[in-house]
C-alpha cells in the first residue's frame, strides 16, 4: 500500500470518527469543534453562532465588526425595582421576557419564551427609553450580545438581570422542552425557578452609578449573597 493510500485511509477514518461523535462545525471558520464551545453574535445575520476555541479567542472582547463575542457576566441592581405599572407601559403581554438593543436597527426589541420558541413582542419604544433614563442597569446592557431579562413576582414587582444573550435562548429552550398544556404546568415552573436561582447565585451587583461593576475576582462585596 502506498503512503498516499495509507494517508487516505487515515483521513477517512478520522472523518468517520468525527461524524460518529456527531461533531458539528464552527459556524465561523467551519472547522470541527468540541462539544464545549463559545458563542458570538453575527450582527449582519442577527443570529447566535457556535464557535470553536480559536475563533472564541479571536473575537474575545470585540465590540465592533460583524462578529462580537458574547460575554459571561450576569448583573443586577438591587436599587432598581421595576413595578407592575411600569411593566404595563411597555406593552409586553407576558411577565417573562428579555429586551435587547439591535445596533444595526438602533432599536430595542422584546422577546418572550413560549412553547413555539422566542416570540417577538411589540415594545413601546418611548416607555422603554424612559426606563433607560431612570435605570443604570438598563443603560449598561451591551448592544446585540446582552439583554435585560425580566420575570414577574407575585408581589407585582419584577426581578431584572443583565444576561448574556445565549442564556436567554437557553431559557427559551427550557420553556419549549418542559411546557405542558395551556398554562405550562408545574414542571416548567420548577425549571424556571432553578434557572433563576442559578442566575441569582452568579450575579454581580451594580455598585457604581457611573457604570462600573465589582466582580467576584475584584472584590466579593460586589457579588450576590
Amino acid at each position: 500500500m502506498s503512503a498516499l493510500r495509507a494517508l487516505e485511509r487515515f483521513a477517512r477514518a478520522a472523518s468517520e470518527e468525527q461524524r460518529s461523535d456527531h461533531a458539528e462545525r464552527c459556524e465561523v471558520c467551519a472547522a470541527y469543534r468540541l462539544a464545549s464551545h463559545s458563542h458570538v453574535v453575527d450582527r449582519s445575520a442577527h443570529k447566535l453562532c457556535c464557535v470553536c476555541g480559536p475563533c472564541s479567542v479571536a473575537f474575545q472582547g470585540t465590540l465592533a465588526g460583524r462578529y462580537v463575542s458574547v460575554p459571561t457576566r450576569v448583573a443586577v441592581d438591587p436599587t432598581f425595582c421595576l413595578t407592575n405599572a411600569q411593566w404595563e407601559t411597555l406593552q409586553i403581554p407576558v411577565r417573562l421576557a428579555f429586551v435587547l438593543r439591535q445596533s444595526g436597527q438602533e432599536r430595542w426589541v422584546a422577546f418572550f419564551p413560549s412553547p413555539a420558541g422566542a416570540t417577538e413582542a411589540e415594545l413601546s419604544q418611548s416607555a422603554w427609553l424612559a426606563l433607560t433614563r431612570d435605570s443604570t442597569l438598563v443603560r449598561l446592557v451591551r448592544d446585540d450580545v446582552e439583554a435585560l431579562l425580566m420575570r414577574g413576582n407575585p408581589s407585582g414587582t419584577f426581578d431584572c438581570f443583565i444576561t448574556p444573550i445565549d442564556l436567554c435562548y437557553e431559557l427559551v429552550g427550557i420553556v419549549r422542552k418542559h411546557w405542558r398544556g395551556f398554562s405550562g404546568g408545574e414542571q416548567v415552573q420548577r425549571e424556571l425557578d432553578r434557572f433563576f436561582n442559578q442566575l441569582n447565585a452568579r450575579s454581580e451587583i451594580v455598585f457604581d452609578k457611573r457604570a462600573s461593576y465589582r466582580s467576584r475576582i475584584g472584590g466579593k462585596s460586589g457579588s450576590r449573597p
